[in-house]
């Protein structure tokens, strides 16, 4: 399988719709309700929110077969959620004997533990921290993507394959301009890795001219190859998260 890929049996893909589902819904009653909190950062969250159970759902499928069959994919933070959020929504009703049958315990345990026990064996997925001195870089990288992305759009590429993008790096930037990038960003991998690492190549050749166009008695050549070295040494750590399956 693809690396960062993991088959999920078909019991837990159904209880993942129902929960993504579930998670859509919440996500609208969450919404501003109120002209003063109408604003990007009123709507930022549930948008995010609804992006990703959306994205989930698309990969899984919205619609449930009679009967689900095992799915190849990768189990982003959005199905974590939702797997995680079932998880305490089952324990709950296994113990609610008070409004509960004896059968319907019975089957909130079973679900609880098909649930625990698969999110026990996959693997957490893998982080990279972006240092705080190249988050802009790694910025200016993405925003010159969603460029890249306009333009074959209008060379007639595939409109839905190009959505996909722009939400992928739309996401990138988002987690860069979370507040505390002072000490760096810390990015999960089984959501960012594509763009970071695209990001990355886009900035590589970038600076790597910016040193070689600076004079050796400019003050500020040091600084732009130790931004150089460490974005090289960002790359690699990429690579491999990427190639570890995590």
């Amino acid at each position: 399988m693809p690396a960062m890929t993991m088959q999920v049996p078909g019991e837990v893909v159904a209880l993942l719709r129902e929960s993504l589902l579930v998670q859509l819904a919440r996500a609208c009653e969450d919404a501003p309700g109120s002209k003063y909190e109408e604003t990007h950062a009123g709507w930022a969250p549930i948008l995010a929110r609804l992006d990703g159970a959306r994205a989930a759902l698309d990969v899984i499928g919205w619609d449930a077969p009679e009967q689900q069959q095992p799915v190849a994919l990768v189990l982003d933070a959005a199905m974590r959620e939702a797997l995680h959020a079932d998880l305490d929504g089952w324990r709950w009703t296994a113990q609610a004997e008070h409004l509960e049958s004896v059968e319907g315990c019975e089957q909130a345990a079973r679900k609880a533990e098909l649930i625990e026990r698969f999110l026990a064996g996959a693997p957490e997925p893998a982080s990279v921290t972006v240092p705080a001195v190249l988050v802009g870089c790694i910025a200016e990288g993405a925003e010159d993507l969603t460029h890249t992305i306009a333009e074959a759009i209008d060379n007639g590429r595939d409109l839905r394959e190009c959505a996909k993008q722009l939400t992928v790096v739309a996401d990138l930037l988002d987690a860069l301009d979370a507040e505390g990038a002072g000490a760096g960003v810390e990015l999960d991998m089984a959501e960012h890795a594509g763009a970071l690492r695209d990001a990355v190549a886009v900035m590589v050749p970038v600076l790597a001219r910016a040193v070689a166009d600076t004079r050796q008695d400019d003050p500020a050549k040091r600084e732009r190859e130790d931004e150089l070295r460490l974005l090289r040494q960002l790359a690699v750590q990429v690579a491999r998260a990427m190639g570890s399956g995590a």
